[in-house]
């Protein structure tokens, strides 16, 4: 029999519009974020996982002064590696002092995902989308590298530069300033060859094989290289290059923090639900008692006071869902693509990114609205009559100081709502703790960039492929390891120095007995 409890609810919604659409708004806010964010990112992690098979993305390159012979491509390829030219012309004096690698035409690795256009022919060039869009270049115009001149044909993005790092050292991407470019191989044959770089990627044939694996198979070929007569100005694996890697990262820690925020929200607006469903059940205590002792079984009540919060969380949840995916995702989109030279996204439906952004949310609103509910109607009919909703003992009055009427009144009553004023609590700290994250964000940043100069201990360091004398300067050996990173749990790469006993600026910390860490990795990994 249907109960007859459900013809109030549509009276209630009418009666109390603004209250829900309130939170519908809220929750559609929450949940449109997430959605969108989410589904950009499962996107982009989904790109991420094509390029390495489907554009043949490098594990790792290497540059040295003169051409790789037959006999060393041979002798890689019985060990399970294939190798190939990269060769690259580096043109300095772009624009306003830009700096482009222009590589030969790819077709066996690396191979350019075009963004808008086509891939170059003769006299024809093909750049990196983010740094056209950063400086206004577009398909058809003109521009003068190396003395000649080529017209673009189209914008790409390459899979071992999705992120515009100018040296591997930097802190930061440069998209206005460094870029990527490719020519076909009868461009590229004009290019004078002493201006050519000669870089070879390279690619392990087991594509199963372990971290420790590809490090000692990368190790060998440092060797051999050496051993050889070659001379190394570059060597990368891809987890060393930030160019391939820090997407990657990113991407890995976006996600978490992303979901962490919507859960919260979500659980905020739910606890906000159930105070204000407890207010109404304080203020209808007398129907309920009634309802009760009439014979209404507490399930039925339970279910009547629930409707509208799973109304309100499933409206919000879909409408937040159809903005997430035809509206927000949008914005979203164009910042991945302003900020990484990565390809078109692919926004697909994902069961996951479903249940995270509406089935959870509909869930944790359920379940916390379910709990209040349960534990408010369990009392006896006769208390809901009495408009005694209290349950337990009743505690023994609190002793006030010998105060003025209005002073122990006031605190009276503090006491006796203690628990809807620490609710009250949480709910103001979570919202200008999200707040106040949101305004500091940008001058903590700022901060940083500003105080990073004077907390380094010099002005200048250069990395040397080989030992020379110098004049001023102060020789350091650098060396990079792992170490386990238990929060993160991976291994994260630390950079170690090498330095003399009367250093001049690294003072102090020169050691016979083991190392000198810095503050801030000794607090990471505790």
């Amino acid at each position: 029999m249907r109960n007859p409890l459900f013809k109030r609810i549509p009276r209630d919604m009418v009666k109390n519009f603004p209250k829900y659409l309130g939170m519908i708004i809220i929750l559609v806010c929450t949940i449109s974020i997430g959605s969108s964010f989410q589904s950009t990112l499962n996107g982009a992690t989904d790109y991420l996982d094509n390029i390495k098979e489907g554009n043949y993305q490098e594990d790792g390159f290497f540059e040295i002064s003169t051409k790789l012979t037959e006999d060393a491509v041979s002798h890689f390829e019985k060990e399970g590696v294939h190798v190939y030219s990269n060769y690259y012309v580096t043109e300095n004096n772009y624009g306003d002092s830009c700096k482009i690698l222009i590589f030969d035409e790819r077709e066996k690795i690396d191979i350019p995902t075009v963004f808008d256009g086509r891939l170059p022919g003769t006299s024809e060039i093909a750049i990196d989308h983010v740094f056209a869009r950063q400086n206004n270049i577009s398909i058809g115009d003109t521009i003068t590298l190396q003395g000649q001149k080529y017209k673009v044909s189209g914008t790409v993005s390459l899979p071992d530069y999705t992120a515009l790092f100018m040296n591997n050292t930097d802190l930061v991407m440069n998209t206005s300033h460094f870029c990527v470019a490719v020519v076909n191989q009868e461009s590229f044959g004009q290019f004078d060859t002493k201006n050519v770089t000669y870089r070879y990627s390279f690619r392990f044939d087991n594509r199963e094989l372990e971290k420790t694996a590809k490090i000692e198979k990368a190790d060998d070929m440092q060797k051999y290289l050496y051993l050889n007569g070659y001379s190394i100005q570059s060597f990368l694996r891809n987890d060393q290059n930030q160019s391939i890697s820090f997407l990657e990262n990113d991407i890995g820690a976006d996600g978490p923090f992303m979901t962490v925020f919507v859960y919260m929200l979500v659980a905020l607006i739910a606890f906000v639900f159930a105070i204000l469903t407890n207010h109404t059940i304080e203020s209808e205590s007398v129907i309920i008692g009634t309802l009760r002792a009439s014979g209404y079984k507490k399930s039925e009540i339970i279910g009547h006071y629930l409707t509208p919060t799973m109304i309100v969380a499933v409206t919000g949840s879909v409408i937040g869902n159809l903005i997430g995916y035809f509206v927000m995702v949008k914005p979203f989109l164009n910042i991945y693509y302003t900020t990484y030279s990565i390809g078109p996204i692919k926004i697909q439906f994902d069961f996951g990114n479903f249940a995270f952004t509406t089935i959870l949310p509909v869930v944790i609103m359920v379940v916390i609205n379910f709990v209040m509910l349960s534990r408010k109607l369990s009392l006896l009919p006769l208390k809901f009559l009495r408009k005694d909703l209290k349950k337990g003992k009743k505690r023994k009055t609190i002793k006030l100081p010998n105060f003025s009427f209005l002073n122990r009144f006031r605190l009276r009553v503090i006491i006796q709502n203690c628990g809807s004023y620490t609710m009250l609590f949480v709910g103001i700290f979570l919202s200008s703790f999200l707040l106040m994250f949101g305004i500091g964000l940008e001058p903590l940043i700022n901060h940083y960039t500003d105080s990073i100069d004077q907390s380094l201990p010099y002005e200048y360091q250069y990395i040397l492929k080989a030992p020379v004398e110098t004049g001023k300067g102060e020789k350091i050996s650098l060396g990079e390891f792992e170490t386990w990173f238990d929060l993160g749990k991976k291994d994260i790469d630390v950079a170690s120095y090498g330095i003399k006993p009367d250093s001049n600026f690294f003072k102090d910390a020169y050691t016979n007995e083991g190392i000198c860490i810095s503050s801030s990795l000794l607090h990471k990994l505790d």
